[in-house]
């Protein structure tokens, strides 16, 4: 069989020891250093208060991490924090139909030179944007 061929097995691999069924999950490494020196000299002490292995330490720990967290943050969608609150002005604007003329004499056009949105007069000739001051070709 080579490395790249797929497996029958588990994750885990079943184990009779002892008339005991054992599941191996995984093993443990940790970055070298006086910090983790210092860890599992802790992690030595505390094992031997409560007459344990590390192994059985690690064990311990890793069963009540599991019943504390399981099934984990079930990710609350965001309606939940905002059903019935107002929309915010920003959210109001883009939402809008601002772009389109509004009813009556006055017009939203966007320069097309730098894209600014700004308002006029339909009776009045087309002025110049008040950003770039660039006018409209045709207008006088």
């Amino acid at each position: 069989m080579t490395a790249n061929q797929p497996t029958n097995q588990p994750d885990h691999v079943n184990k009779q020891t002892n008339k005991q069924t054992r599941v191996e999950v995984t093993t443990l490494w940790l970055r070298g250093g006086a910090e983790t020196d210092d860890l599992l000299k802790r992690a030595r002490v505390l094992a031997a208060r409560d007459n344990l292995s590390l192994t059985g330490l690690t064990r311990a720990a890793f069963v009540e991490y599991v019943n504390n967290h399981y099934p984990g943050n079930p990710g609350l969608p965001l309606t939940h924090w905002t059903s019935g609150e107002p929309l915010s002005i920003a959210a109001q604007e883009k939402l809008s139909h601002s772009k389109l003329p509004p009813a009556g004499n006055i017009y939203n056009l966007k320069c097309r030179f730098c894209g600014t949105w700004f308002e006029t007069d339909k009776d009045m000739p087309l002025p110049a944007c008040p950003k770039c001051a660039k006018k409209p070709e045709g207008s006088t």
